[in-house]
C-alpha cells in the first residue's frame, strides 16, 4: 500500500486542472463503456471547489436526429428527486414549521396505517425519508406498466395506509417511493401550496437559477428534451412513454423532477457549498453561494439506516442521501447492483461519499458527492439499457481520481453486466416460472375467477374481466394497465411475458421476483372464489371479491 502521507498529499493537491485532464484522458473508454450499453446519449458534469469544471455530452437525445445532448438537453432524474424533497424538509424545519421527529400524522391527520406494525401510525419525517418504517412500497401495483401510475394523487393517502409491512419498524431497510409522496404532501400542507414542486421551485431552483428543472410533465416533442428508450436484447431501441411523475401525480416526489447537465452543476455547487461553510448564513463569510437556499444537509446527510447489515462498511441511508465510506460497492439502487458489483478501494484509504441514483422507464442517473475535496459528479442518460453507463462513468472518475486500489476495469464490468442482463430473465424469471407452473393444469371454467376485487383498507380495485375466451386484469380501472392471464396452477393465473424483450416492451421492469408475476385465488368452502392475493416487494397483498 503506499505511505499515507503521500496519499493525503495527493488528495489536497487535487485541482480542476488535474481533474479535467484526468476526465479527458478517460473520454474513449466512457464512449466504449457508453456503447457497450447501448444508451443512446450521455451527459456529465463535474464540480469542484465551488466551480463547474467540466462536462461532457455523448450520442444523441434522439435517435431521429444526429444532434447530441447538451448543458441544456433536460432528462428525468428519477430518484435525485429524493434530495430536493429532503432539502425542502429541512428548510421548512428551519422555519421553525416543523422538526425532523414530528409525526406525519400530526401534519396530515389521515396519515393512518392499518398494517399491524408497533411505532408504524406514528412514524415521523425522519423515519419516511430514511426508509426505515418497513412499509413495502408496492412499486409494481402503484407505479405500474412503463411506470405511467395506477391511481391518482388525491388518492394515494388511501393506498399508502393499506401497504402491508416487510420489515421491523425502525430497524430494517425498505426503499418506499410512496413515502416520499406523502413527503411532497406534508411540503404542500406546511409551506400551503398546490404542489411540492411549486415550493421546490420557488425556494430551491429560482435562487439558485436552476431555469431548466421542472416538476412539471414535459412534452418529449419539445427542444432539447431526450427522448427516453430502452433497449432491447439485440441492442435495437424502442422509444417508451414518458414516464408520468411529476408534481401532480402519486409518488410524484420520489422521482418526479426533470433536470439538465448545467442545473444540476448549480445543485452542486450548492450541496458542496453547504458542506464546506455549513446551513448557517454569515454576511460577513465569503462563500461559494451566497444565500444558499440549503437547509438541514447535516441531518439529511447523517446516518439513519443500514443498507445492508451483511456488508462490514459504512453503508447508510441518510435522509434523501446514500453514504458509504470505501471500500464499498457504490451503486446501491443503480441498474448495475443486480448485475455486477464491484468493491473499490479494498487496498487504499478511506473515501467517505454521498450518492444517488435513479431509474425510471428510459432514464437513469447518478451523482456523487466527496465532501473532503468538495467535489462532485453527476450523469444523466435516456436510455434503460444493457446496464448503466452514468453508473459506471461516475464510479470510474472516483476510483481514478482518489487512486482507489486495486483498480477496476469498468469497460469489462459493463461488457459482462451486458451479458448477464441479456440472460437475467430467462435465469431469474422465466426458467423458475416453467419449473413451478403446472404444464397440465386447465380451469374447468375461466368465468369463475371473473370479478371486482379490492385491496382491503382501499378503494383500490383489481378487476378480472373475460375479453374474448381470455382472462385479462385490469389495475385500478387503467386502460394502460392490462396484463393477459394464461393458467399458472390450480387457483393461480399469471402474466409472465415469455423474454426478455416482451417483458421490457411491456413496461414491466419494476417486476423481478416470479411470485409477482402470480395472482393467486382463494375458495369458499363451496367453490366460490372470495379474494385473491398477490405477492409484491416480498410481501401478501390481499384483494376482496366484490359482489
Amino acid at each position: 500500500m503506499e505511505n499515507i502521507l503521500e496519499l493525503h498529499t495527493r488528495r489536497r493537491s487535487l485541482d480542476a486542472r488535474l481533474i479535467r485532464e484526468e476526465i479527458e484522458k478517460r473520454l474513449p473508454s466512457f464512449e466504449q463503456i457508453r456503447q457497450t450499453t447501448k444508451q443512446p446519449g450521455l451527459s456529465f458534469g463535474v464540480v469542484f471547489e465551488g466551480k463547474p469544471i467540466c462536462e461532457h455530452h455523448f450520442g444523441v437525445k434522439d435517435l431521429s436526429s444526429p444532434d447530441p445532448p447538451t448543458s441544456d438537453t433536460l432528462y428525468s432524474i428519477a430518484s435525485l428527486t429524493k434530495g430536493f424533497i429532503t432539502t425542502s424538509i429541512g428548510i421548512l424545519v428551519a422555519e421553525g414549521k416543523t422538526s425532523w421527529d414530528s409525526t406525519v400524522c400530526s401534519i396530515l391527520p389521515d396519515f393512518a396505517p392499518l398494517a399491524e406494525s408497533p411505532g408504524l401510525p406514528m412514524a415521523t419525517l425522519r423515519d419516511i425519508l430514511s426508509h426505515r418504517t418497513g412499509a413495502a412500497g408496492l412499486d409494481p401495483l402503484v407505479q405500474g406498466l412503463h411506470s405511467q401510475m395506477t391511481l391518482d394523487k388525491e388518492n394515494a393517502m388511501s393506498l399508502v395506509n393499506a401497504l402491508p409491512v416487510r420489515g421491523t419498524f425502525r430497524a430494517s431497510y425498505a426503499y418506499n417511493n410512496a413515502l416520499y409522496g406523502i413527503a411532497g404532501k406534508v411540503i404542500e400542507k406546511l409551506a400551503d401550496v398546490d404542489s411540492w414542486s411549486d415550493f421546490v421551485r420557488e425556494r430551491i431552483l429560482q435562487p439558485l437559477g436552476m431555469r431548466d428543472t421542472t416538476g412539471a410533465d414535459v412534452d418529449i416533442e419539445s427542444n432539447n428534451v431526450a427522448t427516453p428508450y430502452t433497449v432491447i436484447s439485440d441492442g435495437s431501441l424502442f422509444q417508451e412513454t414518458p414516464p408520468a411523475l411529476s408534481g401532480t401525480s402519486a409518488n410524484g416526489a420520489s422521482g418526479g423532477l426533470k433536470s439538465t447537465i448545467g442545473d444540476l452543476s448549480k445543485w452542486c455547487v450548492a450541496i458542496t457549498d453547504t458542506f464546506k461553510y455549513g446551513d448557517e448564513q454569515d454576511a460577513s463569510q465569503e462563500r461559494w453561494i451566497p444565500n444558499n437556499p440549503i437547509r438541514g444537509l447535516l441531518i439529511a446527510t447523517s446516518a439513519h439506516n443500514i443498507v445492508d447489515p451483511a456488508f462490514p462498511a459504512d453503508e447508510h441511508y441518510c435522509l434523501g442521501w446514500f453514504r458509504q465510506t470505501t471500500p464499498a460497492r457504490l451503486g446501491l439502487i443503480s441498474p448495475n447492483r443486480s448485475l455486477r458489483s464491484p468493491v473499490l478501494g479494498k487496498e487504499s484509504l478511506p473515501v467517505t461519499i454521498y450518492s444517488h441514483q435513479g431509474d425510471v422507464p428510459g432514464y437513469t442517473c447518478s451523482l456523487y458527492v466527496v465532501p473532503e475535496v468538495t467535489f462532485a459528479i453527476f450523469a444523466l442518460s435516456n436510455g434503460t439499457g444493457l446496464s448503466d453507463c452514468t453508473d459506471w462513468i461516475c464510479q470510474d472518475v472516483i476510483q481514478g481520481l482518489f487512486q482507489l486500489k486495486p483498480a477496476v476495469d469498468f469497460l469489462q464490468e459493463a461488457k459482462l453486466a451486458a451479458d448477464s442482463y441479456k440472460t437475467w430473465f430467462n435465469r431469474t424469471l422465466y426458467q423458475p416460472f416453467l419449473k413451478a407452473r403446472d404444464e397440465g393444469y386447465q380451469p374447468t371454467s375461466a368465468e369463475d375467477f371473473v370479478g371486482q376485487y379490492i385491496l382491503e383498507g382501499c378503494n383500490f380495485k383489481v378487476h378480472i374481466i373475460l375479453d374474448e375466451t381470455a382472462l385479462v386484469m385490469v389495475v385500478n380501472e387503467r386502460p394502460n394497465q392490462r396484463h393477459p392471464l394464461q393458467p399458472f396452477r390450480p387457483n393461480q393465473w399469471s402474466f409472465m411475458p415469455k423474454n426478455l424483450d416482451e417483458y421490457l416492451q411491456r413496461g414491466y421492469g419494476l417486476f423481478d421476483l416470479v411470485d409477482e408475476f402470480v395472482l393467486n385465488f382463494h375458495r369458499t368452502g363451496d367453490g366460490h372464489v372470495k379474494e385473491l392475493t398477490w405477492r409484491m416487494s416480498s410481501v401478501i397483498t390481499r384483494f376482496v371479491r366484490s359482489e
